[in-house]
Protein backbone atom coordinates (compact mmCIF):
# COMPACT_ATOMS: atom_id res chain seq x y z
CA UNK A 1 0.00 0.00 0.00
CA UNK A 2 2.90 2.20 0.60
CA UNK A 3 3.77 1.98 -2.87
CA UNK A 4 0.50 3.26 -4.43
CA UNK A 5 -0.01 6.22 -2.26
CA UNK A 6 3.81 7.05 -3.08
CA UNK A 7 3.11 6.46 -6.70
CA UNK A 8 -0.09 8.64 -5.93
CA UNK A 9 1.60 11.74 -4.34
CA UNK A 10 4.28 12.01 -6.61
CA UNK A 11 1.78 12.53 -9.60
CA UNK A 12 0.48 16.25 -9.94
CA UNK A 13 -3.56 16.05 -8.93
CA UNK A 14 -4.39 18.05 -12.65
CA UNK A 15 -2.79 15.18 -14.07
CA UNK A 16 -4.44 12.48 -12.54
CA UNK A 17 -7.74 14.19 -12.72
CA UNK A 18 -7.67 14.61 -16.50
CA UNK A 19 -6.54 11.37 -17.09
CA UNK A 20 -9.68 10.07 -14.93
CA UNK A 21 -12.62 12.49 -15.93
CA UNK A 22 -11.49 12.05 -19.67
CA UNK A 23 -11.41 8.12 -19.06
CA UNK A 24 -15.03 8.23 -17.46
CA UNK A 25 -16.37 10.65 -20.44
CA UNK A 26 -14.68 9.01 -22.92
CA UNK A 27 -16.80 5.94 -21.67
CA UNK A 28 -20.09 6.72 -20.85
CA UNK A 29 -21.51 7.98 -24.57
CA UNK A 30 -20.13 5.01 -26.04
CA UNK A 31 -21.99 3.05 -23.38
CA UNK A 32 -25.34 4.65 -23.21
CA UNK A 33 -24.63 4.55 -27.06
CA UNK A 34 -24.28 0.78 -27.53
CA UNK A 35 -27.41 0.34 -24.91
CA UNK A 36 -29.54 2.34 -26.43
CA UNK A 37 -29.02 0.53 -30.01
CA UNK A 38 -28.51 -2.70 -29.54
CA UNK A 39 -28.97 -4.26 -26.50
CA UNK A 40 -28.35 -7.37 -27.09
CA UNK A 41 -24.39 -6.43 -28.05
CA UNK A 42 -24.35 -4.45 -24.05
CA UNK A 43 -25.53 -7.64 -22.90
CA UNK A 44 -23.57 -10.30 -24.52
CA UNK A 45 -19.86 -8.40 -25.12
CA UNK A 46 -17.45 -9.19 -21.97
CA UNK A 47 -16.72 -5.59 -19.43
CA UNK A 48 -13.28 -5.15 -21.52
CA UNK A 49 -14.78 -5.63 -24.93
CA UNK A 50 -17.61 -2.72 -24.12
CA UNK A 51 -15.11 -0.43 -22.41
CA UNK A 52 -13.03 -0.49 -25.50
CA UNK A 53 -15.80 -0.35 -27.82
CA UNK A 54 -17.40 2.01 -25.85
CA UNK A 55 -13.60 4.54 -26.31
CA UNK A 56 -13.36 3.81 -29.71
CA UNK A 57 -16.69 5.20 -30.39
CA UNK A 58 -16.27 8.17 -28.73
CA UNK A 59 -12.65 9.12 -29.30
CA UNK A 60 -12.60 10.21 -32.75
CA UNK A 61 -14.98 12.93 -31.52
CA UNK A 62 -12.98 13.94 -28.35
CA UNK A 63 -10.05 13.89 -30.51
CA UNK A 64 -11.29 16.32 -33.17
CA UNK A 65 -12.68 18.51 -30.29
CA UNK A 66 -9.85 19.02 -28.77
CA UNK A 67 -7.53 19.04 -31.36
CA UNK A 68 -10.06 22.01 -33.04
CA UNK A 69 -9.85 23.92 -29.67
CA UNK A 70 -5.76 23.75 -29.57
CA UNK A 71 -5.56 24.61 -33.17
CA UNK A 72 -8.24 27.66 -32.88
CA UNK A 73 -5.85 29.20 -29.49
CA UNK A 74 -2.70 27.78 -30.67
CA UNK A 75 -1.75 31.42 -31.24
CA UNK A 76 -3.05 32.68 -28.23
CA UNK A 77 -1.36 32.73 -24.86
CA UNK A 78 -3.85 30.44 -23.46
CA UNK A 79 -1.93 27.17 -24.38
CA UNK A 80 1.19 28.43 -23.28
CA UNK A 81 1.21 26.70 -19.82
CA UNK A 82 -0.36 23.92 -18.47
CA UNK A 83 -3.29 25.27 -17.39
CA UNK A 84 -4.16 26.42 -20.79
CA UNK A 85 -3.95 23.26 -22.40
CA UNK A 86 -5.43 21.95 -19.78
CA UNK A 87 -8.40 23.74 -19.93
CA UNK A 88 -8.76 23.16 -23.55
CA UNK A 89 -8.69 19.42 -23.32
CA UNK A 90 -11.21 19.64 -20.85
CA UNK A 91 -13.22 21.72 -23.45
CA UNK A 92 -13.06 19.09 -26.15
CA UNK A 93 -14.09 15.91 -23.83
CA UNK A 94 -16.83 18.17 -22.77
CA UNK A 95 -18.02 19.26 -25.71
CA UNK A 96 -18.25 16.05 -27.49
CA UNK A 97 -20.00 14.87 -24.24
CA UNK A 98 -22.69 17.42 -24.81
CA UNK A 99 -22.92 16.58 -28.81
CA UNK A 100 -23.63 12.67 -27.78
CA UNK A 101 -26.22 13.15 -25.11
CA UNK A 102 -28.25 15.72 -26.88
CA UNK A 103 -28.30 13.48 -29.81
CA UNK A 104 -29.01 10.14 -27.08
CA UNK A 105 -31.87 12.47 -26.02
CA UNK A 106 -33.45 13.27 -29.44
CA UNK A 107 -32.85 9.80 -30.59
CA UNK A 108 -35.12 8.64 -27.00
CA UNK A 109 -37.80 10.85 -27.82
CA UNK A 110 -38.25 10.86 -31.99
CA UNK A 111 -36.92 6.94 -32.34
CA UNK A 112 -34.11 7.96 -34.58
CA UNK A 113 -32.19 4.82 -36.44
CA UNK A 114 -28.86 4.31 -35.48
CA UNK A 115 -27.64 5.71 -39.08
CA UNK A 116 -29.53 8.91 -38.57
CA UNK A 117 -28.03 9.58 -34.71
CA UNK A 118 -24.03 9.14 -36.60
CA UNK A 119 -25.82 11.91 -39.11
CA UNK A 120 -26.55 14.07 -36.50
CA UNK A 121 -23.45 13.39 -34.39
CA UNK A 122 -21.07 14.36 -37.15
CA UNK A 123 -23.64 17.41 -37.98
CA UNK A 124 -23.69 18.78 -34.56
CA UNK A 125 -19.82 18.28 -34.49
CA UNK A 126 -19.60 20.20 -38.39
CA UNK A 127 -21.49 23.03 -36.36
CA UNK A 128 -19.78 23.38 -33.60
CA UNK A 129 -16.56 23.85 -35.40
CA UNK A 130 -17.85 26.06 -38.19
CA UNK A 131 -19.55 28.52 -34.94
CA UNK A 132 -16.48 28.22 -33.09
CA UNK A 133 -14.02 29.10 -36.32
CA UNK A 134 -16.57 32.37 -37.04
CA UNK A 135 -16.34 33.56 -33.39
CA UNK A 136 -12.75 33.13 -33.16
CA UNK A 137 -12.30 34.64 -36.40
CA UNK A 138 -14.43 37.77 -34.97
CA UNK A 139 -13.04 37.65 -32.10
CA UNK A 140 -9.63 38.06 -33.41
CA UNK A 141 -10.74 40.40 -35.48
CA UNK A 142 -11.88 42.76 -32.74
CA UNK A 143 -8.34 42.82 -31.08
Amino acid sequence: MDLISEIMDNFKKEIFWLVFFTCIFLIAPGFLTIFYFDRSLFVNLEVIKLILLSILFAAPFVLINTFFWVLIYATDEVTTDFDGLYFLIILGVFLTNIIFYCVLFFSYLIGLSFKTAIFSLVGLESLIIVLGIVFHFFASKEK
